[in-house]
């Protein structure tokens, strides 16, 4: 098998960006498929709440550092989970309908990356690109075919929601339409995403950007930028992050220059 090829296979992840630059995909020379609970898989930090039924499985690299993390299958059918090559991760994955699929080309150094994912609809898709750190954040998806793409070397703080969905239909009652349905998510790589924001459906963040604490993205953020508040306005153009508290000119440099354009976004959304 060839996890990278069912991984862009999959019918939430067409015509992604996923495989191009800044999202890149893991290199699965050498892995373990898991298609039940196992001793093996316990051994590596993988604990598989309730049964694994038909077309479920976990994929995992063999440079995996060993993990703290729960898996829910939730009794339903053909739903993966691909582990890269990288740093441990701890948390719980929730895939709660068929045909779901979550992936993570491998995680950044972080001490301790942690996560919490739910996948409540079917044929949807979340995926982590390489070198993201996570400190303890949640990612909410629903919408059948809908996905969330984060790119290469992004950093999420504490306390983030990451949703596609208000949980509850809002409608037009003239017309018996619904007004907010799900949609899907695409973080650029190199975006760094404050403690307690919370990234609402339908959006995309530009490479390098930053997302202050506690603020409420509700619409686009172009490339490069600093934005904050509820709702995020702009608060800088022309600017990126280090991970280093101090940083010297020669990664400035080289950070500023491995920036990217902005992705194509769909026109009818709103930019800030």
């Amino acid at each position: 098998m060839d996890p990278n090829a069912e991984i862009l296979h999959h019918v939430a992840l067409t015509n992604s960006r996923l495989g191009s630059p800044g999202f890149a995909l893991a290199d699965w020379e050498n892995f373990e498929v898991f298609t039940e609970s196992s001793e093996s898989l316990e051994a590596r930090g993988i604990q598989i709440v309730g049964k694994m039924v038909e077309g479920n499985k976990v994929v995992l690299h063999s440079k995996l550092g060993n993990c703290k993390l729960r898996i829910n299958f939730c009794g339903k059918t053909n739903s993966s989970v691909y582990l890269g090559s990288g740093h441990r991760v701890n948390g719980t994955i929730t895939l709660d309908g068929q045909n779901n699929l979550f992936s993570a080309s491998g995680f950044g150094f972080q001490g301790q990356n942690s996560i919490s994912v739910t996948l409540s609809a079917s044929n949807s898709a979340i995926v982590f690109c390489k070198d993201v750190t996570s400190v303890n954040s949640a990612r909410l998806l629903n919408g059948n075919t809908k996905r969330a793409l984060i790119g290469d070397d992004c950093m999420f703080s504490w306390d983030i929601y990451v949703r596609n969905f208000d949980s509850h239909a809002i409608f037009d009652i003239e017309t018996l339409t619904q007004i907010n349905t799900p949609g899907d998510i695409l973080i650029d790589k190199h975006c760094w995403i404050g403690q307690g924001a919370t990234i609402i459906k339908s959006l995309s963040i530009g490479a390098g950007s930053i997302v202050g604490v506690r603020s409420v993205v509700t619409k686009n953020v172009p490339s490069k930028v600093a934005v904050g508040g509820v709702p995020a306005k702009i608060l800088r153009r022309g600017v990126t992050w280090s991970r280093h508290w101090l940083v010297g000119e020669t990664e400035m440099r080289a950070l500023r220059d491995c920036m990217i354009d902005p992705p194509v976004v769909d026109p009818e959304l709103s930019d800030i």
